[in-house]
């Protein structure tokens, strides 16, 4: 089905117009302001429809567009009251539900390849998410990212593009990944750091508490060995002082006149007797107090000596001397055990500082195997979930995905493609959008912005395909496309 002719009155700056287009390329070259655009928007209102009245030419009362198509004749009348729309067929019978029956003639519009191919890359890839609108759904997300986090971003699955919120997500696993692999770093060299150079974990362990067991139980033995010796050198000398004093007092002894302590009750009867003969015995006297002196000295320095020896004898029994153990193999065990606890030691901190290192190096094992999570999550939310949610969006280009801000065409960037691979994506995109259109036109707007090259490229590429295009072409001066359909002063001219 094609357009056979329009005709159009009153609509924007244009008057009265009738165009009977070529059935593939329809160029509208002129001006600024001469009335491209308006012819396009007059057709668009035609097929589509408009409640805007604004679109009636200042002056007249309504605005009229006739389109015949094959097969059917289309009048739409549009009012400041609003609009009608009849439709007749070959036959003479008026369809019902006009509006339903052109729109299941039509394709899409909503695309425009030229605007498409002069567009940068950031408002290309907008153009298709507003275009395809794909959708990040909570299945999606299920099982790859935290549930609570699907519960937060839930609200946005419906307003905001898919393609956002998993770039969204995958800047928030970036950043995480970021961090653990910080952390990662800085673990690892910790555990080169406290993994001791020397040490062989097979190696049997050396029990350093028996060890320090049996040396404080030696030590102990020792100890009170030399105690003991301590003490009964102690009690040897005690007693020696105790044996030279009675010797001392053995001596003394010795020299103590028996016979003139045996004399002592004589001398104290002559005494009384010579006491009544002081006068004349006075010399006498005094030579046997003297005498008498003595003798009572040598007596009491008996009986000091004689108590002396028994309380020193008695003595003898505070410091026994004990048995000396045997301790001869002690010593030697002693410095045995202090080598081989010396040695347990540095072998049980090697073992301490390789039982660190292990647990760094389990640290580092989770840190690892976070980042390796992290990057399957990424790898998800930057390649698999778009490319499913692009495919659910039934965007019609094979091997079609988005990577970052990139949009990929198998393994090629679409901003690294020539003109005419640009050019092959766009047309093919509109060929997917309408192939059930029975009515297949497009209409599209300042195709001046497309160099010369392009332009021809354009005009090659469509010349296979059924669709009928009306485009607009700004002019400066005379020069305008070959073929071109001239637009002036809301005229249309061929």
């Amino acid at each position: 089905m094609k357009i056979n002719k329009i005709t159009g009155s009153n609509f924007l700056i244009l008057k009265e117009v009738e165009l009977e287009p070529d059935s593939k390329l329809n160029v509208l070259a002129g001006t600024n302001r001469s009335g491209k655009t308006s012819f396009i928007k007059m057709v668009e209102a035609g097929l589509l429809g408009t409640t805007d009245p604004n679109v009636i030419k200042i002056g007249a009362d309504k605005a009229e567009i006739m389109i015949d198509m094959d097969g059917y004749k289309v009048r739409r009348v549009i009012t400041p009251k609003g609009q009608s729309l009849k439709i007749v067929n070959d036959e003479g019978d008026i369809k019902s539900n006009p509006q339903k029956f052109l729109t299941s003639l039509l394709g899409n519009f909503s695309f425009d390849p030229l605007a498409f191919i002069l567009m940068n890359a950031k408002d290309r890839l907008k153009y298709i998410m507003d275009l395809f609108s794909p959708r990040v759904k909570e299945e999606h997300l299920t099982g790859v990212i935290e549930p609570e986090l699907v519960e937060r971003i839930r609200p946005n699955f419906d307003k905001v593009d898919g393609l956002t919120i998993l770039k969204n997500l995958e800047d928030l696993y970036y950043t995480r990944r970021t961090d653990i692999n910080k952390q990662l770093k800085q673990k690892e060299g910790a555990y080169k750091e406290a993994l001791p150079t020397i040490y062989d974990p097979e190696e049997v362990e050396i029990n350093v508490d028996a060890l320090t067991t049996r040396l404080k139980e030696l030590e102990a033995k020792q100890t009170e060995a030399k105690n003991i010796e301590v003490q009964n050198e102690n009690a040897t000398k005690a007693r020696a002082r105790i044996e030279a004093k009675i010797t001392e007092f053995e001596e003394i002894l010795k020299e103590v006149n028996e016979q003139e302590i045996s004399w002592i009750p004589v001398y104290e009867k002559d005494i009384k007797d010579c006491e009544l003969q002081i006068a004349e015995l006075q010399k006498k006297l005094d030579t046997l107090r003297t005498t008498h002196e003595v003798a009572c000295n040598h007596r009491s320095v008996k009986e000091d000596a004689l108590k002396a020896i028994e309380e020193q004898k008695a003595a003898l029994d505070d410091f026994p001397l004990a048995e000396v153990p045997d301790i001869s193999g002690v010593e030697a065990e002693i410095l045995t055990l202090d080598a081989s606890i010396l040695e347990a030691k540095s072998k049980q901190a090697v073992k301490e500082q390789y039982d660190k290192a292990q647990e760094i190096g389990k640290e580092v094992d989770a840190l690892d195997t976070q980042s390796k999570n992290l990057t399957t999550i990424i790898d998800k939310l930057r390649k698999d979930i778009p490319a499913q949610i692009i495919k659910e969006a039934n965007i019609p280009i094979e091997g079609l995905r988005i990577e970052g801000e990139k949009i990929m065409i198998g393994e090629k960037s679409l901003d690294n493609m020539s003109t005419s691979e640009q050019i092959t994506v766009a047309l093919q995109m509109v060929r997917e959008l309408n192939k059930d259109a029975k009515l297949k036109v497009l209409f599209l707007d300042r195709a001046e912005s497309l160099d010369d090259a392009t332009f021809e490229e354009f005009r090659k590429q469509i010349e296979g395909d059924d669709f009928c295009y009306f485009l607009t072409f700004v002019t400066h001066g005379d020069d305008r496309p070959e073929g071109s359909i001239l637009v002036e002063n809301g005229e249309v001219k061929k």
